[in-house]
């Protein structure tokens, strides 16, 4: 049995959905990471802040629910380090505020653009501390006996000194990590910007693999007025930053993987061999997005360390990538056709939809030019 470690904070979601009572949800990348690496059967691990009081036992809990192997909270000084914040789950959201949390006072409120836009913007109050060099040594032997190490943070908690110290320790181990959490931060306002990453070379020279997805990876290299990629323009759309992931793994890390998520269009998968490969999404009848992306990246990394002809540095075949990029599309179209963050996905249905995919439909291939 594989073993993974998903790293990144835990968080506590305020919905506030037009029409209905606000409700409360686990949330968080590693989380969301973590549940379908446990449902394709891979023994897994989280580590990160999560806080403390009757909210940290709660959360606790909840996350024993999920079955995930081991599960260690590692609690910041004070409630108001506490990652609070509140997510957009595919609906219609309306102006409010969470007020008197656990004697937390107000924590975070979500405002949409417009009284009938779907799309809403995100107000922090609350954010817990990042993961520092020591959090890493404290638990550098269990990192160390990891097969995979899928760094998730949420909002900047997940530092290039951190992924470097555990890189440094953990040569054995596949190092993937995705950045939606690094193109985040918080503005004076509280308000949740998308940023360019200034280390972004330095991400991409420590870890075998790299996800993002399409509007992130335009952030990531500095556009700043990002619009969707489909099949059909991804090059225009995506060709800035393909080519600058290009550069830098062929300068700093040319073992490099990376995958960029369309939405309903598919996935991109790229190597510093300047071959890109793009993999058609399964039809599917949408319920909910939520967790999508990080069901992808759980199966992708997941297939990828179960091919038999895996060598210790990580070099592996076309095939073998087009197989994991397979899984993950197959991973994300399951999570979407049910509620919560898995969905549908469970290792029978996964190995069902394997069974029956036709590659020559679902793959295609170029060559990137350079640029």
């Amino acid at each position: 049995m594989l073993t993974i470690a998903c790293i990144g904070n835990i968080s506590r979601d305020y919905i506030l959905a037009s029409g209905q009572h606000a409700y409360t949800s686990l949330g968080g990348n590693a989380l969301f990471t973590a549940l379908p690496s446990v449902a394709l059967g891979a023994a897994t691990t989280i580590f990160g802040n999560m806080g403390h009081g009757d909210i940290g036992l709660s959360m606790t809990k909840g996350i024993s629910d999920f079955n995930i192997s081991n599960f260690e909270p590692i609690f910041p000084n004070s409630l108001a380090e506490l990652n609070i914040f509140s997510r957009k789950y595919n609906r219609l959201l309306y102006l409010d505020k969470i007020r008197n949390i656990d004697g937390a006072g107000n924590i975070a409120f979500i405002k949409p653009k417009t009284e009938y836009s779907s799309f809403s913007e995100t107000y922090i109050y609350s954010l817990a501390p990042i993961l520092d060099e020591y959090f890493a040594l404290k638990y550098m032997q269990f990192f160390v006996q990891c097969d995979a190490i899928l760094f998730c943070p949420v909002n900047g908690e997940v530092s290039v000194r951190l992924i470097k110290l555990i890189r440094k320790y953990c040569k054995k181990s596949f190092l993937s990590i995705d950045m939606q959490g690094t193109v985040r931060q918080v503005g004076t306002d509280r308000k949740e910007y998308y940023t360019a990453i200034t280390e972004i070379q330095d991400y991409i020279a420590n870890v075998d693999f790299i996800k993002l997805n399409d509007i992130e990876a335009q952030y990531a290299f500095g556009i700043k007025n990002p619009v969707p990629a489909t099949k059909l323009n991804w090059y225009t759309v995506l060709g800035k930053s393909i080519g600058k992931i290009l550069h830098y793994a062929n300068n700093y890390n040319p073992n490099l993987i990376f995958m960029i998520t369309l939405g309903s269009e598919g996935l991109i998968l790229g190597m510093s061999s300047r071959q890109i490969i793009l993999i058609n999404a399964l039809p599917s009848n949408v319920i909910d997005h939520l967790g999508a992306g990080d069901a992808a990246h759980a199966a992708f990394v997941k297939s990828l360390l179960a091919s038999k002809n895996i060598n210790a540095n990580y070099l592996v075949e076309t095939d073998q990538i087009v197989r994991a990029g397979i899984a993950a599309s197959i991973a994300g179209s399951l999570v979407v056709r049910g509620k919560g963050a898995l969905g549908r996905l469970s290792v029978e249905n996964f190995d069902q939809e394997m069974g029956a995919m036709n590659l020559s439909n679902q793959v295609m291939f170029f060559d990137f030019p350079s640029y």
